[in-house]
């Protein structure tokens, strides 16, 4: 292992697979652990040359327990622990500076020093979010008013810096405050910077998705229908136009064909977005699997599809990341044969209808002659299709009502 990649580990405790905001944090906390631990002893030094004895022991402590933080950040991994237990250290020693700097004075009241504080309240939001950034900024209120309530006493702050040295150190001190107020002033702008690529990224890595997933969908060899959770058909794909003789374009945003609905009236799909636990009692003899997500695979006779059609239907609930049903997804197989269905005009049509997936022959597996290896691999294919579909619809939901929306509009 190289320097370089050494020196990354250092910078990121040892995490890798961690999102990217998480990495930024830790090499930010992880800097500014090894600024203070490489600047305190040179802090310190100059404390022990103007005679400020008691500053240099703080300044080497705030060292020394730098050190500690960033070992123990490097076990735990806990950004909001040593973040605070950063902030603390150094609001500590900026305090006893001013005190022992004349810091805390009528014309201290707008010394340098303060600045400092401002920085550990940016450095505070950046970290820790804006909740501790509140904290501390309360904090820091509550210092001032303990400042306002000394001097109104007439309270004599020390003041340890040699006269001839004192404006030279304010000038420092004005200095690196500024320098760090821009410092957290950039990585504020790069991080938004970083955030707006990252969702744009994600935009269109959404937006290949819906089209592939469209495409999927539509060439999808079984007759599949999606609903929204209001029950409106926001897809409908080319095999249930073979079947059904709708095009996509007179079914979208309405309710589920009745030639898809059992004796009840209602879909599969329906009854999961409704009420999924009545599907095992009113159909307890006839499901033929179900699953922990909610799908229910059942054996179901149409009434409506050409006359009467005994047919598996398969339907499950479409969940977003948040854990909300957004919809449902349902396919219906038929028997492979062909069959007569009412077109929009009434008249019987001739339309084949696809063959049956190994689900299908499954229920059927005494009766079947021959097929059996090839329905098994199609079972296979058809299933692992079924899973990705789902598992990408509800984007796919969201996008179609977005466009259905903006078209009427």
């Amino acid at each position: 292992m190289n320097l370089d990649a050494l020196f990354d580990d250092l910078l990121t405790s040892g995490v890798t697979l961690a999102d990217p905001q998480r990495i930024r944090k830790l090499r930010v906390l992880n800097t500014v652990h090894l600024v203070i631990i490489l600047s305190a002893p040179l802090l310190g030094l100059f404390y022990f040359y103007v005679g400020a004895i008691p500053l240099f022991y703080v300044a080497v402590m705030t060292g020394l327990l730098m050190a500690f933080s960033l070992l123990v950040l490097r076990r735990t991994k806990s950004i909001t622990l040593h973040g605070n237990l950063v902030i603390s250290v150094l609001w500590v020693l900026t305090f006893f500076i001013s005190w022992n700097t004349g810091g805390i004075t009528y014309e201290g009241v707008l010394n340098p020093s303060w600045m400092l504080k401002a920085c550990l309240m940016l450095l505070a939001v950046f970290l820790l979010g804006y909740l501790y950034g509140t904290i501390w900024t309360l904090v820091a209120f509550f210092e001032i008013g303990l400042v306002v309530y000394l001097y109104r006493i007439r309270f004599q702050f020390p003041n340890v810096i040699p006269y001839e040295m004192a404006a030279l150190y304010h000038l420092a001190t004005f200095l690196v405050s500024f320098l760090v107020m821009v410092l957290l002033a950039f990585l504020f702008e790069s991080g938004k910077e970083e955030t707006l690529a990252r969702e744009q990224v994600k935009t269109l890595a959404l937006r290949e998705s819906r089209k592939v997933l469209d495409q999927v969908l539509e060439r999808f060899p079984i007759p599949t229908f999606v609903i929204d959770q209001n029950h409106r058909v926001v897809h409908w794909n080319s095999a249930c136009t073979d079947v059904t003789g709708f095009s996509a374009d007179e079914v979208l945003g309405k309710a589920v064909w009745q030639g898809f609905a059992g004796k009840g009236g209602k879909s599969l799909a329906d009854m999961v977005l409704e009420n999924p636990v009545a599907i095992e009692s009113l159909c307890s003899e006839k499901i033929l699997s179900k699953s922990e997500s909610g799908s229910f695979q059942v054996e179901a006779f149409l009434p409506h599809l050409d006359g009467g059609r005994q047919t598996v239907v398969t339907a499950g609930p479409i969940v977003g990341r948040d854990g909300t049903v957004r919809g449902a997804i349902q396919s219906i197989q038929v028997p492979a044969q062909a069959c007569r269905t009412g077109g929009k005009d009434g008249i019987q049509k001739e339309r084949p209808v696809l063959n049956p997936d190994a689900a299908d022959l499954a229920v059927r597996l005494k009766q079947a002659e021959a097929g059996e290896a090839e329905a098994n691999e199609k079972l296979k294919s058809l299933t692992e299709e079924h899973a990705l579909l789902k598992r990408n619809i509800a984007v796919f939901i969201r996008g179609k009502d977005q466009s259905r929306k903006a078209s009427k509009g």
